[in-house]
């Protein structure tokens, strides 16, 4: 489970990686590498989400123990909102010429970017602590 869930972490770090050069200046190279990453993380994300809603959540929410319920929870609620938002982004974006808006989009981007690297630590730190204490 770790190895998978350390598998998406990196594609989904590879892909911010990728395009945090083309964040701080609007280039029409840029932009288009930008398009072409959303639609990748947007595939990614979604795969990561039914993951680690099986493998890690799931089981936690199911379980016995009142704190580790919570926090199952309020990591999968966190999940779900950061994947919904990220499409509705990704959505509200898509018909908009990025080099008129990137005044307000690149902030916006840098943010988010920001808010899925924040996710990927907590779900992968859960994930190793769940393992450890699994056997």
């Amino acid at each position: 489970m770790l190895d998978s869930l350390e598998d998406y972490r990196e594609r989904m770090v590879a892909i911010i990686d990728r395009v945090r050069p083309y964040l701080t200046e609007c280039t029409p190279a840029g932009v288009a590498e930008i398009v072409r990453s959303r639609d990748e993380m947007a595939r990614v994300l979604t795969i990561f989400q039914l993951f680690v809603h099986r493998e890690i959540f799931e089981p936690l929410t199911a379980g016995i123990d009142p704190a580790r319920r919570r926090l199952g929870t309020e990591l999968k609620t966190e999940c779900i909102l950061l994947t919904e938002e990220f499409r509705h982004s990704k959505r509200r974006w898509n018909d908009v010429d990025l080099a008129l808006h990137w005044a307000e989009y690149q902030p916006a981007a840098v943010a988010f970017r920001r808010r899925i690297l924040d996710h990927l630590d907590r779900v992968a730190a859960l994930g190793r602590h769940e393992l450890l204490h699994a056997a």
